[in-house]
């Protein structure tokens, strides 16, 4: 029986800063960012947006080309910005979506590893329950210290998918190479804003959880590189993908190819967007590829700081092309008409929640997406949902 990703969605905030803006407010080379990282820009979150709102407007377009939404029986929240310590994320978007009561709702949570987790959690419950569907909302707000190295990686953004039998875009395939370690690369302790980063320490520790979990996913499959026609990366900067594919190829004794260069034509322009990272490269390998990736296997490395890799694959599936082709067009339409902030309104934004210890307030309307988070009031997050 085929399980996998039936139907995705996707968006990311309504506002963009360039990074040639931050390296000018630094006084560095733009070329720093723009060819060291890869990066040229970064969706911005405004204030009344945030991982809630984000996950509404990339479930809509998942659930768009869902055939039966009554058949969802399980929400799986991915983040690693939570809006409460206790009440899921994903609850408020039960609720705004209009899923059948009849349905677990969680979140889940190891960094950027945890949407992967949700994926294969939905495909072992629905190998035992075929009729059953998953929805898995992986959503995030990169954030970190002003003036520190992570900073221009910052990003923000959601992919929704529908898990299902007879998936229509990608089937799971039944074996992966996973790889844990106990390690402090990248945190955010409760008191925190912002994460804290060893920078080199977690690039290297990327690496070699690929190098294991590959290992392990090539002992358990009995396949080769040579069977693998695209890989995916988790993404933080688009650099990191190279660096792993480099790495990958390295380890096979092959020389660096092509498997790698559809799947970054999104994160240059977004940024990190932690869980969904991996899942936007998979949206851009789909509709940039230039050819019919039909019956092609995907490779796909999942790594999450603290740290936990993961290499599985996947068999895209025959007429995905009806599935991926509107949305493609519709992310290229977020991307461009996103609103450029200069760096004051890029700071404000930055800084608006640092602050907060809980008093009622009422956010700014600047989004124009349909959700809105309108503020806080006893201690309670309220949503405003247009034309509802």
């Amino acid at each position: 029986m085929k399980i996998g990703i039936d139907s995705i969605g996707f968006q990311t905030a309504g506002y963009v800063f360039q990074l040639s803006e931050l390296a000018k407010q630094y006084g560095i080379d733009p070329a720093k960012y723009e060819h060291g990282l890869m990066q040229k820009q970064m969706s911005v979150a405004s204030p009344d947006e945030d991982v809630v709102t984000l996950g509404y407007g990339a479930a809509k377009q998942a659930l768009y080309d869902c055939d039966d939404v009554e058949s969802i029986k399980l929400l799986i929240f991915a983040t690693e910005t939570g809006v409460d310590q206790s009440k899921s994320a994903g609850m408020h978007l039960h609720r705004f979506l209009k899923l059948n009561p009849n349905c677990r709702v969680f979140e889940l949570k190891q960094a950027c590893y945890a949407s992967s987790a949700a994926l294969q959690l939905s495909v072992s419950m629905i190998r035992s329950d075929p009729k059953l569907k998953a929805l898995i909302i992986a959503s995030d707000i990169a954030k970190y210290g002003s003036g520190t190295p992570g900073e221009p990686t910052q990003g923000c953004g959601s992919v929704a998918m529908i898990v299902s039998a007879n998936p229509k875009i990608m089937e799971i395939e039944p074996y992966s190479g996973v790889w844990s370690a106990d390690e402090n690369d990248f945190w955010r302790p409760c008191y925190s804003e912002v994460a804290f980063v060893d920078g080199k320490h977690s690039v290297q520790l990327y690496l070699s959880h690929l190098g294991n979990a590959w290992g392990n996913y090539k002992r358990q499959s009995g396949l080769s590189f040579a069977d693998i026609d695209q890989v995916c990366y988790h993404t933080p900067f688009s650099k990191m993908a190279i660096k792993a594919h480099n790495e990958l190829t390295r380890l096979n004794e092959v020389e660096c190819n092509e498997k790698v260069n559809s799947t970054l034509h999104y994160t240059p322009y977004i940024g990190n967007c932690y869980t969904a990272a991996l899942y936007v490269c998979l949206l851009s390998m789909l509709g940039n590829s230039g050819v019919d990736v039909s019956g092609k296997r995907v490779g796909m490395f999942a790594y999450g700081s603290g740290s936990v890799g993961e290499f599985f694959s996947g068999i895209v599936q025959n007429g995905y092309k009806q599935r991926i082709e509107p949305l493609s067009g519709s992310i290229q339409e977020a991307l461009t008409s996103r609103k450029i902030i200069g760096f004051d309104k890029f700071r404000e934004f930055y800084n608006f929640w640092n602050d907060y210890r809980g008093a009622d307030v009422l956010t700014p309307a600047y989004s124009k997406n349909k959700l809105r988070l309108k503020g806080i009031t006893e201690h309670k997050r309220v949503y405003e949902l247009k034309d509802a």
